[in-house]
């Protein structure tokens, strides 16, 4: 009698569709992802790039994009090699000097693997997505990165608002969809608000989406890229480049990101006495910063004298604002250890001059933009 029970327990007990794994289970089924980029971002990354009009974003994603695809270390980071598929939603008249300038730099010849579609892509339309990634799984590519130029004009191409979370949400959604059915990273390119220096512009639902943000800044000939957040990696510290101008064929000019001397660096780098007041007395709040009245409490100085201290602590890399209004948070940036790991073998897979070792990366912040002289008809930075 007890076992025919015993059997009709087993027989009602309840169908279990999902895997629960305790804290032991979930430890054992941990797997390191391989880097993409040494110590910037893994192979399965989605990347946020965010920066004002006119300060370089586009070299920067073009610079990674060819050292990714012709296996040349990223300024002194290893790669890992791979095609990549760049959706150029604008911009795309100054795409082919760029490229030219670059190839010719490194002493690039050969076709290197980078792949342009010259439009944008709604990332509403679930076919024109499925469409893509079609097309490239039929080309036998195999991307390592696929790159949004930009995120603003992608959401545009079809009407859905940046501003809103319900369309941000799903756009990410979909452009990360497309990047794990091909086994690749995707990189985002987005602008920065005018009242919102140092952060993406619009729906907070693109930062959360994000595994590694990247912000970009320029200020006296310099560009500086910073970590605001990584889910995965810890946060490296600030890398110092500088836009050189490159005559290419005919009259025609461009530029290429190369590393910053020492000397460009603390030049750039250095903030002003009354900015550093203001960044010490931040950093004596927690993690969750300040309102602009807590911060010019702490700080004990005129509003116009903070405002001026914020604005250039933004547009150094050294301080990130959160939300907008006077609701809207700041936060002294996190600098992180020592990068030279960074330059250690990549489990997968300089300077600008090829045949040169890997530049010293000074860390610490600076900024970078327009190219100045070194070629006629010098196209907008952007």
């Amino acid at each position: 009698m007890q076992a025919s029970l015993g059997d009709a327990r087993a027989v009602q007990q309840p169908h279990m569709p999902f895997k629960l794994l305790d804290d032991e289970q979930i430890m054992q089924e941990r797997t390191e992802q391989p880097h993409l980029i040494k110590g910037v971002c893994t192979e399965d990354a989605f990347i946020l790039l965010h920066a004002e009009s006119g300060k370089g974003k586009t070299f920067l994603a073009l610079d990674m994009s060819l050292s990714i695809a012709s296996g040349a270390p990223w300024q002194g980071c290893k790669v890992k090699q791979g095609p990549v598929v760049y959706i150029a939603a604008e911009g795309q008249g100054g795409l082919a000097t760029r490229v030219e300038a670059w190839k010719q730099h490194h002493g690039k010849a050969e076709k290197l693997g980078v792949y342009f579609l010259p439009r944008a892509l709604d990332p509403l339309v679930a076919n024109e997505i499925a469409a893509l990634g079609k097309q490239i799984a039929e080309m036998e590519l195999e991307p390592a990165l696929i790159v949004v130029d930009t995120w603003s004009a992608s959401l545009a191409a079809g009407g859905g608002d940046e501003d809103k979370a319900k369309d941000a949400g799903r756009a990410a959604g979909a452009f990360r969809q497309l990047a794990t059915d091909l086994k690749a990273a995707v990189l985002v390119i987005h602008h920065e608000g005018v009242k919102g220096r140092g952060r993406a512009r619009g729906s907070s639902a693109l930062k959360a989406t994000a595994d590694t943000e990247l912000a970009l800044t320029q200020k006296k000939g310099m560009v500086t890229l910073t970590n605001p957040k990584q889910r995965d990696l810890p946060n490296f510290e600030p890398i110092h480049l500088r836009l050189e101008a490159v005559t290419v064929s005919g009259e025609r000019s461009s530029c290429v990101l190369v590393a910053a001397d020492g000397d460009d660096v603390s030049t750039a780098q250095r903030p002003s006495k009354r900015a550093e007041k203001a960044l010490v007395a931040l950093r004596e709040q927690d993690a969750e910063g300040a309102t602009f009245t807590e911060w010019l409490e702490l700080l004990g100085e005129s509003e116009s004298t903070l405002r001026r201290a914020r604005n250039e602590l933004l547009e150094l890399g050294l301080v990130e604002k959160d939300g907008d209004g006077k609701g809207a948070r700041y936060r002294a940036v996190v600098q992180a250890g020592d990068r030279q790991d960074r330059h250690d073998t990549v489990s997968d897979g300089n300077d600008c001059d090829p045949s040169s070792p890997p530049p010293t990366v000074t860390p610490l912040k600076g900024d970078g933009g327009g190219c100045e002289g070194g070629g006629k008809q010098m196209e907008e930075v952007r």
